[in-house]
C-alpha cells in the first residue's frame, strides 16, 4: 500500500493525524474499546512511548488488528527538512504509536532533550475526542548556606 500521500519542505503534514483517528475509532468501537491511554517519557537526548494501555484491558486481539493508516517520516537533505506522509498498512497498535509520536512533533515541545518531560495521549472512544499533555522538566537549585571566613 505504500502511497506517497504529500510531501513538503517547509512543514509536516498538517493535521493528518485526524485522519488516521478517524480511521481507528471505528475499529476501536467494534472491538468495544473505550479508551486509549499512552504514557511517554524522555530525557537526555531520546524519549518514547511507554505504554499503550486498552480500556477494557482484556480486548488484547485489538493491539493485532490491521489498519491502514498515513505515516510521516522526516529527512534532512540539501540544508532543507523534507517531510513526507505516507498510507501504509499495520498493526492498530503501530497506527496509535505513529499517532502520537505525530502529535508530540506538532506541538513543538521539547520533551526529550536535557532534564525531558513525560506525558500522556487519551483517545476517549465513546467520546469520540482525544487529548494530549505534555510536561516538561528543568532542574532548579538554591544555595541552602554560604558561609565566608577570613584566613588571617
Amino acid at each position: 500500500m505504500d502511497q506517497q500521500i504529500e510531501k513538503r519542505s517547509n512543514g509536516r503534514a498538517d493535521h493528518h493525524q485526524m485522519d488516521t483517528l478517524r480511521r481507528l475509532l471505528p475499529i476501536l468501537r467494534k472491538h468495544e474499546i473505550n479508551m486509549i491511554n499512552v504514557s511517554f517519557d524522555g530525557c537526555g537526548d531520546s524519549g518514547s512511548i511507554d505504554r499503550i494501555s486498552f480500556d477494557p484491558a482484556e480486548a488484547d486481539d485489538i493491539q493485532n488488528a490491521k489498519i491502514s493508516y498515513l505515516k510521516s517520516q522526516s529527512q534532512f537533505e540539501d540544508g532543507t527538512w523534507l517531510h513526507t506522509t505516507s498510507e501504509v498498512e499495520g498493526r492498530v497498535e503501530e497506527a496509535i504509536e505513529e499517532l502520537t509520536y505525530d502529535y508530540l512533533e506538532e506541538t513543538g515541545v521539547d520533551w526529550y532533550n536535557d532534564d525531558g518531560g513525560f506525558g500522556e495521549l487519551v483517545i476517549d472512544v465513546r467520546k469520540g475526542i482525544v487529548e494530549y499533555y505534555v510536561n516538561t522538566r528543568y532542574t532548579v537549585h538554591e544555595v541552602a548556606f554560604s558561609h565566608e571566613l577570613t584566613i588571617e
